[in-house]
């Protein structure tokens, strides 16, 4: 993270307190390349002027910053009146954008930059934000209407999460071009313009997973310039590259899957190894991938998934005599038939799965 820190050392009239201004940059690791200095991460040096939001406690603080970071908003003032010193608040903005984007990497990689600048004293300080993103407030309702209709298309009744992945890791890498003029950076990018680097390739793939519930996380390795994805199926967590899965120069419509589903010591090693990227932030991935990780669903192995397959799952569940289970069944890659086999096959029966 680069991170300056520049103190001003204004004053201004308290009887009781003395007051200071400060102001701090912070640049996105993974854009960290783009900007030789903070200033180059902002058009406009001079003092833009936003609407203030007014935050009686640091939860307003946290759940406003988020909603304008949401909204994409370039410029606004965060108006902060409850019990803090003033020189602990550099702390307490760090803390309220590291919570605004806890479990969400899409939001937090959407942001290339922030400048913030503030003043007042013990208990009431006023901040106003400059922030940097990699893609408009209009062109991500885009991507979010556009999404969903991909996924429509790309995705089959009945598909597990490995499936699903797969179509998903499939259709990114077939349908979007690496930019080689490193211009573009975002979702919109690859979705609208049909190039982007591997800040949207792994955005991308994100807003993907997401969308249909399988747990992902953006990694980012500063020392490699690099993004790439981690994606959880059926209990497992995998290195997920689709970037590098795509062929430079463009071959439209070829897939490789040199960079898929790859464990930690397999993403590390290579002829092109992943490095740099801090493990302690990331779920380990000890586990090498393969095909049918998260089973069939199908419980007694007598073809389609139907009632029979629930009652037998509970059964399982419950201890009873269950002799005809299948374990490679197991939808949710913990080794055994459980609740999670029983609500797949209900699931499965209604209709309720994608």
């Amino acid at each position: 993270m680069l991170l300056v820190a520049l103190t001003l050392a204004l004053t201004w009239g308290s009887s009781e307190v003395l007051a200071a201004e400060q102001e701090s940059y912070w640049i996105n690791p993974a854009y960290s390349h783009l900007y030789a200095d903070p200033d180059q991460a902002f058009l406009k040096r001079e003092k833009r002027s936003g609407e203030t939001f007014e935050c009686g406690s640091y939860a307003e603080l946290q759940t406003t910053l988020k909603q304008q970071l949401e909204n994409r908003n370039t410029a606004f003032s965060l108006h902060a009146v409850y019990e803090f010193a003033f020189n602990d608040f550099k702390v307490i903005l760090d803390q309220a954008f590291a919570d605004a984007t806890d479990g969400n990497d899409y939001l937090r990689f959407c942001a290339m930059a922030t400048h913030t600048a503030w003043g007042g004293w013990d208990g009431n300080v006023t901040v106003d934000y400059e922030v940097t993103y990699v893609a408009s407030y209009e062109q991500e309702q885009q991507v979010s209407e556009s999404v969903p209709e991909i996924l429509a298309a790309i995705l089959e009744d009945g598909m597990n999460d490995e499936q699903k992945e797969k179509a998903i890791h499939d259709w990114v890498v077939a349908n979007v071009e690496y930019d080689t003029t490193h211009e573009e950076h975002s979702a919109y990018a690859a979705l609208f313009l049909g190039k982007t680097v591997c800040q949207g390739y792994s955005l991308l793939i994100y807003k993907m997973l997401d969308t249909v519930g399988i747990p992902v996380r953006i990694v980012n390795s500063d020392t490699m310039n690099h993004d790439w994805n981690l994606v959880n199926i059926c209990g497992h967590w995998y290195h997920l590259d689709a970037t590098w899965d795509d062929p430079v120069p463009d071959d439209p419509g070829r897939v490789y899957d040199t960079f898929y589903n790859k464990s930690d010591a397999e993403i590390a090693s290579g002829d092109n190894p992943h490095y740099g990227w801090d493990r302690s932030a990331y779920p380990a991935a000890p586990d090498s991938y393969t095909e049918g990780v998260c089973g069939s669903g199908n419980i007694n192995g007598t073809g389609g998934i139907d009632l029979a397959d629930a009652i037998l799952a509970l059964r399982a569940c419950t201890g009873a005599s269950a002799d005809a289970v299948q374990i490679d069944a197991d939808v949710s890659g913990d080794g055994r038939i459980g609740m999670e086999e029983v609500i797949y096959v209900l699931q499965s029966v209604a209709g309720l799965r994608d």
